[in-house]
C-alpha cells in the first residue's frame, strides 16, 4: 500500500479528515522513521527541516528491485541572521549521530550521498531506505497507534501512548496540533473506560516507563557512536584480509579486491568475527525486553567476544608498521645487522620471532613501544562499556533507579 495512503487512511478511519496531498505537505514519514529509531524524543523543540523523497532518484545502485525512498535531515535557518543557522554547531553533529541510528535500526539502508552533496547547505544526513522499512516505521509509530483502535491497549499502555504523541511537538506546527489531538482521543478514550483515581494511581508508573525508555534510547546512541569507530577500524582490517568481494550486480563472478595483503588473513577473521558478535549482541538487546539479568547477557557477550580478540590484535601490526613502533634500542640492533650483514631479509624474519615471544604483558616495554593502532581502538570502546558511568553502568543504573520490576517491551 502506498505510503501517504496508509497514513491517510487510519487517520480517517479515526475520523480526522486528511488526503493524501494534504499529508505530503507534513514531515509526518520523517517524523515517523525519526521515532522508530529513538531519535525523535532529543530532537524536541528542535527546528527541525526534513525532506521525503517518494522514490529515491540518486544514482545508487542496489543489487535488489525494491522500492526505496530518500528523507533528508537539517535545521531550518534564521530569516533574520543572513541564512545562519539557528542552532549551534554542536547541535548539528548531534542530529547526524542520532539520525544515522535509522542504518543502524534498517540495516538496508545507505547513506544518499548524492542528496547530501547537492543540498548541503540545508542537509546534514541523507538516507535511502526500503519502502517496506518505512512502513514498519509507520504501522509502528505512536501517531498510527493512537488513531487505530485503542481498546486493544491497557491503561498502562495508553498513558505511555499519549506520552510518547508529545514528542512529535517539534518544528512541523500541522504535526503538533495532530499529536495534541491524537492525545486528547486518547484522554477521551480513557475518561470512558477506566476510573479517574485508577487513572492517577497509573500515571506515576507509566512516567517511570518512559523515563526509562528514554534512558535505554540514550545509552544505545552511545554503543552506536563508538562502535561506530570501532567499526572503521574492524571494516579496514577485513577489507585488506579479504581476497574477493561477491556482488550479484557484476555478472562475471566475484570481484577480486587490489588491496588484498595476506598478512591480514587471520586478522580480518577475527574483526570479522567480532563485527558480528558485538553487532549481533547489540540488536539482541536494544530491540527485546530490558532487564538486569539482560544487561548482564549483554555484558558477558561483549567482553568475552572482546577479550578473544585482543591477544591477535595486541601481536597484528600492519605490513611495516611492526618496525617504526619497535623499542628505539632495537631498532639500532636490526640496523646495525642490516649494515654489517647487508641483508634486508631480517627485517621479514624478526617480527615472526617478536610474535612468538609475545606474553601477558604485550609488547609495551618489552619489545615494542606503542600499543597496535587496532588494540588501541578496541581498549577504547571496551571502556566505552564498563567504565564508571560506561554503558553498562548506566544501563544497570537506570533499569534499577526507575523500574527495578520491569521488563517490559519499551523502544520508543
Amino acid at each position: 500500500m502506498p505510503l501517504y495512503k496508509t497514513i491517510c487512511d487510519q487517520l480517517n478511519h479515526a475520523g480526522f479528515q486528511f488526503t493524501k496531498d494534504t499529508l505530503r505537505n507534513f514531515d509526518i514519514i520523517e517524523y515517523m522513521v525519526l521515532e522508530a529509531v529513538g531519535a525523535l524524543h532529543p530532537l524536541k523543540d528542535k527546528p527541525l527541516l526534513s525532506v521525503f523523497r517518494l522514490g529515491h532518484t540518486s544514482n545508487c545502485l542496489f543489487e535488489d528491485s525494491q522500492k526505496r525512498s530518500s528523507l533528508e535531515f537539517g535545521f531550518k535557518k534564521n530569516s533574520s541572521d543572513s541564512g545562519q543557522s539557528a542552532i549551534s554547531e554542536e547541535d548539528g553533529f548531534d542530529l547526524i549521530d542520532k539520525v544515522k541510528a535509522i542504518e543502524v535500526k534498517f540495516p538496508k539502508s545507505t547513506h544518499d550521498s548524492e542528496h547530501f552533496y547537492y543540498n548541503h547547505f540545508n542537509t546534514l544526513y541523507a538516507v535511502i531506505m526500503l519502502d517496506d522499512d518505512i512502513e514498519k516505521a509507520i504501522r509502528s509509530s505512536s501517531v498510527f497507534l493512537a488513531a487505530g483502535d485503542l481498546s486493544q491497549f491497557d491503561l498502562g499502555s495508553l498513558l505511555l501512548l499519549r506520552k510518547k504523541l508529545a514528542c512529535y511537538q517539534i518544528a512541523d506546527a500541522n504535526i503538533k496540533a495532530l499529536s495534541i489531538d491524537l492525545s486528547d482521543r486518547i484522554t477521551d478514550y480513557m475518561n470512558s473506560h477506566f476510573d479517574r483515581q485508577l487513572i492517577a494511581q497509573t500515571e506515576p508508573e507509566a512516567q517511570k516507563q518512559f523515563n526509562l525508555m528514554i534512558a535505554i534510547t540514550k545509552e544505545e546512541h552511545r554503543f552506536n557512536q563508538i562502535f561506530r569507530r570501532l567499526s572503521y577500524r574492524l571494516s579496514e582490517l577485513t577489507n585488506k584480509g579479504t581476497p574477493f568481494f561477491e556482488s550479484s550486480i557484476i555478472p562475471h563472478g566475484p570481484i577480486s579486491n587490489v588491496r588484498y595483503n595476506s598478512n591480514y588473513a587471520k586478522i580480518a577473521s577475527i574483526a570479522k568475527s567480532l563485527t558480528t558478535t558485538l553487532r549481533a549482541a547489540r540488536n539482541d538487546f536494544f530491540n527485546n525486553p530490558v532487564s538486569q539479568e539482560r544487561v548482564i547477557q549483554f555484558q558477558t557477550i561483549c567482553i568475552d567476544a572482546i577479550t578473544h580478540a585482543k591477544g591477535e590484535f595486541a601481536k597484528f601490526r600492519g605490513f611495516a608498521n611492526w618496525y617504526n613502533e619497535l623499542n628505539p634500542v632495537l631498532q639500532s640492533i636490526i640496523q646495525c645487522i642490516r649494515t654489517i650483514a647487508g641483508i634486508i631479509a631480517g627485517l621479514t624474519v624478526i617480527p615472526a620471532i617478536f610474535t612468538e615471544m609475545y606474553t601477558e604483558r604485550g609488547y609495551i616495554g618489552t619489545f615494542f613501544s606503542n600499543k597496535t593502532g587496532s588494540l588501541k581502538e578496541l581498549e577504547r570502546f571496551e571502556q566505552g562499556l564498563v567504565a564508571k558511568e560506561g554503558i553498562f553502568d548506566r544501563l544497570k543504573t537506570e533499569i534499577t533507579l526507575e523500574l527495578p520490576e520491569f521488563n517490559a517491551f519499551l523502544k520508543p
